[in-house]
C-alpha cells in the first residue's frame, strides 16, 4: 500500500477502508455492486471508525499495521453496514463533492499544508 501525496497529513484509515469495500463488493453479483456507490459506502463505514491520522510517512506506516492489527475486523464490519447502508440510499444528495463549492475548507488545507512545508523544510 502507497503513502497518498496529496497532503501533509493523512488518516490512515482511508485505504484500509477503501480495500475492504471493495473485497466485499467482489462477493455480491454485478447487479447488485452496480447499483452501489463506493464513496458512500465507503464515507459511511469512515465515520464509523477511529480516524488514524499521521503526518509522517513513518507514523502513516505504524497507523496502517496498528489498524491491520487490532482492528480489521471493525474495519470489515464497517465496510458492511457502509455498503448495505449505500444499498439503501439511492440519489438522496445527488451532487457529489467539488472543490468549488468548499473553496474555503480547501483555502485552509492550503494555509495548513504551507505550514508544514515550512516547518520541514
Amino acid at each position: 500500500m502507497q503513502l497518498p501525496q496529496f497532503s501533509t497529513y493523512t488518516n490512515a484509515m482511508e485505504p484500509l477502508v477503501t480495500e475492504a469495500v471493495e473485497q466485499l463488493l467482489q462477493t455480491l453479483p454485478l447487479s447488485v455492486v452496480e447499483s452501489i456507490n463506493q464513496a458512500e459506502a465507503i464515507a459511511y463505514a469512515l465515520n464509523r471508525l477511529p480516524p488514524l491520522y499521521a503526518t509522517t510517512e513513518e507514523g502513516w506506516y505504524w497507523q496502517q499495521a496498528q489498524a491491520k492489527e487490532t482492528l480489521l475486523p471493525q474495519i470489515f464490519k464497517a465496510a458492511h453496514w457502509g455498503i448495505k447502508a449505500a444499498q439503501k440510499k439511492h440519489t438522496r444528495f445527488p451532487n457529489p463533492l467539488s472543490l468549488s463549492t468548499h473553496s474555503e475548507y480547501f483555502a485552509a488545507f492550503q494555509r495548513v499544508r504551507n505550514m508544514a512545508q515550512k516547518t520541514y523544510n
